[in-house]
């Protein structure tokens, strides 16, 4: 090939790389965002698919890019400027969420994932390498340090040989400089991202029940009579939960796969469906012999 060819075939080449680079790394477009009419400096509360969410701040950070985006079911992605992805949430059922959460460097470290099981990790991400780390299995938990030494331990079931000690106090975990984990105990844990004028706040813990009324919620006492104490359930709250149960399983039976969720973003999407296939890996891994 003569040299002037070879050298416009270079040029030709790289220019469509380029083209595509900038292509993959713009910005999500702004109709990924959730609306809001709040100002920039307006407390905002929501709630996600029974994930409690709580924002603060502007929906774009100073260079334009959006900070989060959600789906009507409560998937979605939080956002650093550079338009990596902080926080990644996927459905596991309609009251049950997966966290997935990353540094802002140059492989998007992932630094905490937490199924809906609460079977995951959190660790400080310091300088490029792991600091101290939380694990947390179907079995109990442990504080590991740097150097890969427990320093805790604990199994959820205090009953059994060897139980540890659980912990007392609030463990807080500067994961990296815009993201802090709070652990009070499995079912209350957030995670707290912070970066410019934005804030998001996730409550990542255990959910083991459909939130709302259930059965005894609603049922009345007898007084007296041979019966007192007894519950009466209300029958029409009895066919309502009935009702609403047969439609979660209908809905779920109606999947292609039990794994995946119905999320229109193909972003969001992509993101879920790799990282679901990460966890599944996990688990093997953490799984008792």
């Amino acid at each position: 090939i003569p040299y002037s060819s070879y050298s416009s075939f270079t040029v030709s080449y790289l220019s469509v790389f380029v083209f595509f680079f900038f292509l993959m790394i713009r910005r999500p477009p702004r109709s990924t965002l959730s609306s809001s009419s709040a100002a920039s400096d307006v407390y905002k509360r929501q709630e996600y698919g029974g994930t409690d969410c709580r924002m603060e701040g502007a929906e774009e950070y100073e260079n334009g890019q959006v900070t989060c985006a959600y789906t009507d079911d409560g998937a979605g992605m939080v956002y650093y400027p550079s338009g990596k992805a902080a926080a990644v949430v996927s459905v596991a059922s309609p009251y049950q969420k997966r966290f997935y959460f990353y540094a802002n460097d140059r492989d998007n470290t992932m630094i905490a994932a937490f199924d809906e099981r609460m079977v995951g990790f959190a660790m400080e991400w310091k300088k490029g390498k792991a600091d101290k780390k939380l694990i947390l299995t179907t079995d109990g938990g442990k504080i590991v340090d740097a150097g890969g030494y427990i320093r805790q331990h604990w199994k959820w079931d205090q009953s059994r040989k060897n139980p540890g000690e659980i912990l007392r106090e609030a463990l807080v975990m500067k994961l990296n400089r815009e993201i802090k984990l709070t652990y009070e105990k499995i079912d209350k844990v957030e995670v707290q991202f912070s970066c410019e004028a934005f804030t998001h706040v996730l409550d990542v813990g255990l959910k083991v029940k459909r939130p709302g009324p259930s059965y005894l919620s609603q049922a009345s006492t007898i007084l007296s009579g041979p019966e007192r104490g007894k519950k009466v359930l209300n029958p029409d709250r009895i066919k309502e939960i009935q009702a609403q149960g047969e439609a979660e399983a209908l809905a779920k039976s109606q999947k292609i796969s039990a794994r995946t969720t119905r999320v229109s973003n193909q972003e969001i999407l992509g993101v879920i469906e790799g990282h679901t296939e990460y966890f599944e890996e996990y688990k093997k891994r953490h799984k008792k012999p």
